[in-house]
């Protein structure tokens, strides 16, 4: 899944999920993630809306290195992300997620949504709110 990564209107990053994906693929967009959030304080938008879903093998190859990587830097995203919002066209994947993240919660708010717009609006209410920038 090679990510393009738009960060034009920083603290606000886009992540957008292209094609297939490959744990070499998924490395360098958490790689690039990191990166990111460790310039500071940030909101992302992860657009999978053109992204084409793995099989399952690879999907649970793909959850286990995210696992990995959100427990690594539990710390840094306390810190500097406010919050996220994933943009998943499918209903029954926005479920699954919805359902993973009350069982393990992100360090930060989020939502997940179908709608590109609703999301980008979500994340920049966060950015403008004051007790999101203190």
């Amino acid at each position: 899944m090679p990510a393009q990564f738009d960060d034009n209107q920083w603290p606000l990053v886009v992540v957008r999920m292209l094609g297939a994906d490959s744990n070499a693929d998924v490395e360098a967009m958490l790689a690039g993630l990191a990166r990111r959030i460790a310039r500071g304080r940030c909101a992302v938008v992860f657009d999978t809306s053109q992204m084409i879903h793995p099989a399952l093998a690879q999907a649970q190859e793909n959850v286990r290195l995210e696992g990995q990587w959100l427990r690594a830097r539990q710390s840094l995203l306390r810190t500097n992300l406010l919050g996220v919002a994933f943009i998943i066209t499918s209903p029954v994947v926005r479920f699954a997620l919805s359902s993973v993240l009350l069982i393990a919660p992100l360090p930060a708010q989020h939502m997940v949504t179908g709608e590109l717009l609703e999301g980008r609006n979500y994340c920049l209410q966060l950015l403008r709110t004051p007790a999101s920038r203190s």
